[in-house]
């Protein structure tokens, strides 16, 4: 299946971006807003055989290889068989490009004081399908691309190097298929073009595996249940419409699972949500979400946290879960009971 002439003005205009900015850099740092999501991996994965190709050093930024998605980490453990060049701090020098992808550019996990300074503003393009809700400044310049006609990263993707005329291979064509099949929540989201079916079949005449997918579906469903099993087994409304989620005392957790089960949380109609649990033997953290009615800053001072009223996080060393619980819930009750 072929697909057809259906390269819209901005993959042009994406295309010719990045063939510029190649024109005038070796290095590319190539940067998933979001590391533990599959569809930005295999869209950074493939961008990163697009520089290869044209002749540039390309490196994907990865912040914390150990806190990645099940899924995720077989996409990460493939990067680093295949021999590709993965980093978590960028090089001092400008004269790089930045590659920003992700569904939302606000949480790239970067120093955006670095982003924000005039002369690496010039070597930054941003990609995502989704208008970004920040106006921090590196985002607001021309080199930022909107595709809100498509539901995934791996989409636009597949689209941009159909036009550069990169072959895929079977590897990178199951990939691509996988994050489109994920990020459009099995083919339940179509993108505005209607084109997610089309290029998903594309990827499969290229060669995409399905039986390979399955094993990245087994993987993340099975994460998605660990997180589901944690919510609905410890979630209790403290007061005030504000849900806790704390862990059993022997298990460990990552950062993220701890974040999606507060994530979670609001599909219980929640102002904000704790989730609380071990991720070391001697550490206990605490990952907060709020909708703007509660601040967080104000139930977490006593913790040595870092974020916002909005979204925060906590580290306490030589306690446990429940222990923690107590605590928030003594600090919860007189500032949102009134006694």
């Amino acid at each position: 299946m072929k697909i057809k002439t259906i390269m819209d003005e901005d993959i042009n205009n994406l295309n010719n971006t990045i063939t510029k900015k190649f024109a005038t850099t070796d290095e590319v740092i190539i940067i998933p807003s979001n590391y533990r999501d599959f569809d930005a991996i295999a869209a950074s994965i493939a961008l990163y055989i697009l520089s290869l190709r044209a002749n540039k050093m390309p490196s994907i930024f990865i912040e914390d290889p150990d806190n990645l998605h099940n899924s995720s980490k077989i996409l990460y453990s493939i990067i680093k068989r295949r021999g590709f060049h993965t980093t978590s701090t960028l090089p001092p020098a400008n004269n790089f490009l930045i590659i920003l992808l992700g569904k939302d550019l606000s949480k790239v996990p970067l120093d955006k004081t670095y982003l924000s300074k005039k002369s690496a503003l010039k070597q930054v393009i941003s990609l995502t399908y989704e208008e970004p809700t920040t106006s921090e400044t590196y985002l607001n310049n021309n080199q930022t691309f909107v595709f809100s006609n498509y539901v995934s990263l791996c989409e636009i993707i597949t689209k941009l190097l159909h036009q550069s005329k990169i072959r895929f291979d079977k590897e990178l064509a199951t990939y691509l298929y996988t994050g489109i099949y994920l990020a459009s929540n099995r083919f339940s989201k179509k993108g505005k073009a209607n084109e997610t079916i089309k290029l998903a079949s594309y990827l499969i005449d290229t060669g995409a595996d399905i039986d390979s997918t399955n094993a990245f579906l087994i993987e993340e469903d099975s994460q998605n249940q660990k997180i589901k099993n944690l919510v609905l087994n410890n979630i209790k409304v403290l007061s005030y419409s504000i849900a806790c989620v704390t862990g059993e005392e022997h298990k460990k957790y990552t950062e993220e699972e701890l974040k999606e089960a507060t994530e979670m949380c609001f599909r219980y109609k929640v102002d904000a949500a704790f989730a609380i649990g071990h991720t070391s033997e001697k550490e206990v953290a605490i990952q907060a979400r709020s909708n703007g009615h509660i601040d967080l800053t104000k139930i977490l001072d006593e913790f040595p946290t870092t974020g916002d009223a909005y979204e925060a996080t906590s580290h306490i060393k030589a306690t446990t879960p429940t222990a923690i619980e107590k605590k928030l819930y003594q600090k919860i009750r007189p500032n949102y009971y009134g006694d």
